[in-house]
């Protein structure tokens, strides 16, 4: 579609949207790639605000799960705004059709509109053709979709977000069995994790965490039994939205493709581990005949130290192709190689050096072993012997050595909790009982991370609250101290405690500071209005101050008066004969109709020919937009939104006052808090007062706008005119550009065919005697 079918379709959409909808207010979310938006350019002419959103992240058609609540939740609260009727238009630019599904199946399930995440997603889908979904991604997304509605239809509504995403070390993907990926039914695979790298200082980089190895140590394996497995080690650290990728590297390790993929979210895993099935895997189109139904797959995690670096374990060089064992021998090889001491165990030792080649014998020595670390290698050739270079050692016991005083002596302590000190000294010194949790222990953990963000004592932190000053503690601190004041029944939780306090956790002690002020969370939501007063008188009589300078403009230009009179005669003509033909006025939104109303022989329209007739006669006429100063700025105002952060004030400042009278009884702990409140509530009220007496003065203009032009407010709000008048200036100064560009062109195709007759005579013709005559010729014969 070329750009102006395109910006003739919006257009159809949008002007249908108000027409229909005449009360209501638009927004749209544009999922889009990089580069420069065609939608967001043309809906700012009509004053319609756009989000736009990356139709990807790190490849994957999916958005990062904080970015996804983001969305949500500015859905909800725009659909949901009291006292008016919004509407959330969702857009795609190229490529964005998956995410846009996926994002409009997760609004839908999170708005309670509909139940069940496969069904939602699955309908969604069916609004539009399948080949489309197909033509768009190379594997099929549904799995990764499904799994972030699920993490969507989870989340607690008490779950405070940005949550603290849980950081993991992705030690191995074990695969249960071998797809088919070479041809002879195996393949050669590697691992690559892709994700927010969180060891760095740019939380925002999105890097490729190291393969679990280099191309030439990746091995080939094949189906040899009926369950079979194969161990993938990874050693990434990996925290928050992470998209792991298994490919097959074809024998010259040069090219490779895509087995399967998966995305999902760390603060999701349980268990340490991310089961994995046909059905939850992204997988191409085609790959049925590459996988069987019961192929099976795990990620296994383990807990992230930050003190140790990830390290990437590389494997020496094997033979290009390795059959694999069943997956019962390779849990059973494990296990049992613990115990060194069995004959039978080292036998099936070695059946673990072929089952699962990532898997090193000396990591699981190292695991079980309970003495220091002697940097041995060991190897499993023998049942009682070991082989080390062709030379056999005896492992028969050498009784020069006392084995009892080498155990003491090399044993290592176990650790405490004080640190790795000996069970004497840390008796001697005193252990630190352990904590005492009342609170939820995710309410508790999300209470402790937002404290971090204060990093004050909690005395000093409330006496800053009680004092007002807003120059220790900003409106995001106070926004999150609201968010987490106890509730009553974590109040009630406290009080009945009768235990040592001071063994109480973080969370706990922070609620028990706050239950020494009454009313706390009161006092709080005060101290955030106080904060914000100012900004908020501010920016509403601002606006309001726009509002009115944009009627007084329009009402008071004369210029678009008698523009308004000469769009009545050319009705008045065009509709002659008519009972329309003797109109004394015409409705407002006629204005956006002059467009459509196109002459019979030309690409001409009512508007053209209105702007031709003032560029001849009444060109002064042509700039009578520029006049309207604040006309773009005031289209974008809602009186409503206006009204609702008017009253907000005024409603604010009566709670103000309502706690100022009920803190008298308080004593001496809110001494300072009723001494700076009154302060407040003496010097605000003027402002208050001063505000809604603007808002009522605006209030008259605004209907007053809609009477001028013969329209009824109620009918059509200022909203609806302000929109009118500024698309029918687009409309009106595009028609006149185009006019212009006509014009000029008229004028190159009246000189070229000027030039070319002159040219043609010109052309030497030859006479009767053969001689040339290069006179001009008559234009009579």
């Amino acid at each position: 579609m070329e750009q102006f079918e395109y910006k003739n379709y919006l257009d159809n959409i949008v002007l249908q949207l108000r027409e229909q909808f005449v009360d209501s207010s638009l927004m749209v979310f544009n999922f889009r790639d990089e580069g420069k938006s065609l939608v967001s350019g043309l809906f700012s002419l009509y004053g319609i605000t756009v989000k736009d959103y990356p139709c990807q992240y790190l490849g994957c058609p999916l958005l990062p799960l904080e970015m996804v609540l983001h969305f949500l939740r500015l859905s909800e609260r725009w659909l949901m705004l009291e006292g008016q009727q919004n509407f959330l238009l969702m857009h795609c630019e190229k490529g964005g059709w998956p995410v846009l599904a996926f994002m409009l199946a997760g609004l839908l399930l999170y708005m309670k509109q509909y139940n069940g995440e496969e069904r939602t997603l699955v309908m969604v889908y069916k609004q539009a053709p399948k080949e489309l979904l197909q033509m768009l991604t190379t594997l099929n997304p549904q799995p990764s979709h499904l799994r972030y509605l699920q993490y969507i239809c989870k989340m607690d509504d008490e779950l405070e977000w940005p949550i603290q995403p849980i950081p993991f070390t992705l030690d191995c993907v074990i695969l249960r069995e071998v797809p088919n990926f070479d041809g002879v039914g195996g393949c050669r695979p590697i691992v690559r994790v892709y994700g927010q790298d969180f060891l760095t200082v740019d939380k925002r980089c999105n890097v490729m965490l190291p393969p679990s190895k280099p191309r030439k140590h990746a091995r080939r394996y094949k189906q040899q039994a009926d369950n079979i497995s194969v161990k993938l080690n990874v050693g990434s650290c990996v925290q928050g939205d992470v998209v792991l990728e298994c490919l097959h590297i074809d024998d010259s390790l040069e090219d490779e493709r895509l087995m399967f993929r998966v995305m999902f979210n760390t603060y999701f895993i349980q268990s340490h581990i991310l089961p994995l099935n046909f059905e939850n895997i992204d997988v191409s189109w085609d790959a049925e005949q590459r996988f069987t139904k019961k192929f099976k797959a795990e990620v296994l995690f383990s807990e992230f130290d930050g003190e140790s670096d990830a390290s990437t374990e590389v494997a020496s060089d094997y033979d290009d192709e390795v059959e694999v064992g069943s997956i019962d021998v390779f849990f059973e090889a494990v296990e049992i190689f613990s115990n060194l001491d069995s004959q039978e165990g080292q036998r099936d030792a070695e059946i673990l050096s072929i089952t699962s080649t990532e898997c090193s014998p000396r990591a699981e020595l190292m695991k079980t072993a309970p003495f220091s670390h002697f940097d041995m290698e060991i190897g499993l050739g023998g049942s009682q012997k070991n082989k080390i270079d062709g030379m056999v050692l005896s492992l028969e016991n050498h009784s020069e050595f006392d084995v009892k005083e080498l155990e003491s002596l090399f044993a290592i302590a176990p650790k405490t909790k004080g640190g790795s000190k000996s069970d004497g000294a840390s008796k001697s010194l005193g252990s630190k009982p352990d904590k005492v949790h009342l609170i939820d222990l995710r309410r508790a953990n999300n209470t402790e991370i937002m404290l971090t963000k204060i990093k004050m004592p909690l005395p000093d932190m409330m006496s800053a609250a009680l004092a007002l000053d807003d120059s220790v503690l900003d409106a995001d601190q106070l926004e999150n101290l609201i968010k987490f004041c106890p509730t009553k029944e974590e109040m009630e939780l406290l009080k009945n405690y009768t235990g040592d306090k001071e063994t109480l956790g973080k969370c706990e002690q922070f609620f028990l500071e706050l239950m020494k002020v009454p009313r706390v969370e009161s006092k709080f939501r005060i101290f955030a209005f106080k904060i914000q007063f100012q900004s908020q008188i501010r920016d509403v009589r601002k606006n309001l101050l726009t509002v009115s300078s944009a009627c007084e403009e329009l009402r008071g230009s004369e210029k678009l008066k008698v523009i308004m009179e000469k769009i009545l005669f050319l009705g008045n003509k065009l509709n002659q004969g008519t009972p329309r033909g003797q109109a004394l006025g015409f409705r407002l939104d006629s204005l956006l109709k002059l467009t459509d109303t196109r002459a019979n022989n030309s690409r001409m329209t009512l508007m053209h020919f209105l702007c031709k007739g003032l560029a001849d006669k009444s060109p002064h006429l042509l700039d009578f937009y520029e006049e309207f100063v604040n006309l773009e700025a005031a289209s974008k105002l809602q009186l409503k939104a206006l009204a609702e952060e008017q009253q907000a004030v005024v409603k604010g400042l009566q709670k103000v006052e309502q706690e100022l009278a009920a803190s008298e009884s308080d004593g001496p702990v809110s001494e300072v808090f009723r001494k700076t409140l009154k302060e407040f509530t003496d010097a605000s009220g003027a402002d208050v007062r001063s505000l809604s007496a603007l808002y009522a003065e605006v209030g008259k203009s605004a209907d007053a706008l809609a009477y001028y032009f013969g329209e009824d407010p109620a009918k059509c709000p200022f909203e609806q005119v302000t929109s009118t008048l500024l698309n029918f200036v687009g409309l009106f100064r595009k028609a006149h550009e185009e006019n212009i560009k006509q014009i000029e062109a008229d004028k190159k195709k009246a000189q070229k065919e000027a030039e070319k007759e002159a040219n043609q005579d010109r052309t030497p013709v030859k006479s009767k005697d053969g001689l040339v005559d290069r006179s001009p010729r008559s234009p009579f014969k």
